[in-house]
């Protein structure tokens, strides 16, 4: 863990002592595993000049929101 994973990247690390809470967070995060979208660096790098704007856009304001 490192101060950019806290400030910069809004990072939260959580230890879960309870097995019920536990199961139940790992089976949310299988199902949004399931609606995920793999992404490949082809798909990626050839982006519309449109989308990275608004990509970049969303990031700077991120701290804001």
């Amino acid at each position: 863990m490192d101060f950019r994973s806290f400030d910069l990247n809004f990072e939260v690390n959580a230890i879960v002592y309870d097995s019920d809470i536990a199961k139940t967070l790992t089976e949310v995060f299988y199902e949004d595993l399931k609606e995920a979208e793999r992404i490949d660096a082809a798909a990626w790098s050839s982006r519309s000049i449109y989308k990275q704007m608004l990509e970049k856009t969303a990031r700077l304001v991120s701290p804001m929101l």
